[in-house]
């Protein structure tokens, strides 16, 4: 990990915190409503033990994302595309579970959340880095 002090470690998981919050409870509302996870997710989200599941992945995917990613990225392109493949294998795993867990989850979500992981984590990454230290640490 790059010598961050802990100020600056704070701050990155706060603008993580309200990136992830910002951009991702609208798209899980709209979904919910309208999109690809209408009708699928009803009995499996609603359990206390899974709600919590999830939001013990989200902070600890979130943990990682600003310890270890966003502190060690030199701009905002590597930042981006580091963000971008821990999305990846986090909704990879997440929704190959939900696949072989859950009958109603079918492919198209699984595809559909996969990519808005990989789009959610990589933004989320962008901002917290550029807010943090602009658009790169090389001018250092």
């Amino acid at each position: 990990m790059s010598n961050i002090d802990s100020r600056t470690m704070w701050r990155l998981f706060g603008i993580t915190l309200a990136s992830l919050i910002v951009l991702d409870i609208p798209w899980v509302w709209l979904n919910m409503r309208f999109g690809v996870y209408k009708n699928r997710v009803n009995g499996i989200v609603s359990h206390p033990v899974l709600v919590l599941a999830i939001w013990l992945t989200i902070l600890l995917s979130e943990a990682f994302l600003v310890s270890y990613i966003v502190s060690t990225a030199r701009n905002w392109w590597t930042a981006l595309l580091s963000g971008m493949f821990v999305g990846l294998v986090i909704y990879v795993t997440f929704n190959g579970t939900a696949l072989v867990c859950f009958r109603q989850w079918g492919w198209l979500p699984a595809i559909v959340d996969t990519a808005w992981g990989m789009v959610l984590l990589g933004t989320a990454a962008v901002a917290s880095f550029t807010l943090t230290f602009g658009w790169s640490k090389e001018k250092e």
